[in-house]
């Protein structure tokens, strides 16, 4: 007579393999996040050469809100097609949440805004070895203004991605005075949206979906205000830029795309933080850099030498060993 099988290793097999499943999508997130993230920086810096970083960035605020609008419009359709409730919380409810969500958008828009104006400055690879740095100026500005303490240990390891940044950006391959400045201004601009918007998060309860669209929906009419400002004084690019941009075929498929991954990756981070534990999120995050480091070098190679090679591996290590402690 057959022996039926025991309950508790049924219920094991199914747990392991709903892990497996798990563990298989969560992966397949990463994947997409990676990629996205490359597709994005290397239209970013194919789109700069004619619209410039202002223009880029708000190009980019303004197709990710319709993608983030998209996004919650969906969901909240999936949840009993009751559309009412993804406008709730898409939009801040009191003056004083939409006071903090402007200066988180503020920071959020003026880190893109840098960050471009790096790309245009700089070759793709080098702006994501000096942005491995973001960790330390992050550590600074919330130890100074947030309170925020991190263990002796963990901000040792900061220390070799300091000295990486230092030996990749010197040679053949050296960082511009300009590129230089505008990665320091972009980590302490994105240093504090990370610390803003858990500040935020905590405060308000916002959720990811809604945060982000958020963020780019205040973050494209701030970028809309100062180049409407551009146009009127003369000193910077006009609204007629990105206008002209989205009026050429094939430059409006490239800004669409580029909009796309730019809302895509940044989503798909907040996601698999949702599906995995804080520290697993930055490693994640930390071995991103490298892929995108490589897939730069692979779309536009240039010459490395040693120092260069030496100092990109010891920042990427430095970022993963810090995401790790």
């Amino acid at each position: 007579m057959r022996a039926c099988p025991s309950p508790h290793l049924s219920a094991a097999a199914s747990s392991n393999d709903a892990s497996i499943k798990d563990t298989l999508l969560t992966s397949a997130l990463i994947m997409l996040w990676y990629a996205a993230s490359v597709v994005c920086n290397q239209s970013s810096k194919r789109l700069l050469k004619s619209m410039g970083a202002q223009s880029l960035t708000f190009a980019q605020l303004l197709v990710s809100s319709g993608c983030g609008a998209s996004v919650l419009l969906l969901v909240a359709a999936a949840q009993d097609g009751e559309n009412k409730s993804w406008l709730a919380d898409a939009i801040p409810t009191s003056f004083a949440q939409l006071a903090d969500t402007s200066a988180l958008a503020a920071a959020f828009t003026a880190g893109f805004v840098t960050l471009n104006a790096c790309f245009d400055a700089m070759h793709v690879s080098l702006v994501m070895v000096l942005r491995a740095a973001e960790p330390l100026t992050t550590l600074c500005i919330g130890y100074a203004f947030f309170g925020t303490r991190v263990p002796l240990r963990r901000a040792a390891a900061l220390l070799p991605v300091v000295a990486g940044c230092a030996c990749s950006a010197v040679g053949t391959f050296r960082a511009t005075g300009l590129g230089l400045g505008l990665a320091i201004v972009s980590n302490v601009c994105f240093s504090l949206r990370a610390l803003l918007g858990k500040r935020l998060s905590a405060k308000y309860g916002t959720g990811p979906l809604e945060a982000f669209f958020q963020l780019c929906a205040v973050g494209a009419v701030l970028q809309a205000l100062l180049l409407g400002v551009g146009s009127l004084s003369g000193l910077g690019p006009g609204l007629r830029q990105v206008l002209s941009a989205f009026a050429d075929s094939p430059t409006r498929s490239m800004v669409l795309l580029n909009g796309a991954t730019f809302y895509a990756y940044l989503q798909l981070s907040w996601v698999c933080l949702g599906r995995m534990s804080a520290v697993s999120h930055s490693l994640a995050n930390s071995m991103r850099r490298p892929a995108t480091i490589v897939a730069a070098l692979l779309v536009a190679p240039v010459k490395l030498t040693i120092l260069n090679w030496i100092g990109m591996g010891v920042a990427c290590a430095g970022a993963l060993l810090y995401g790790v402690i």
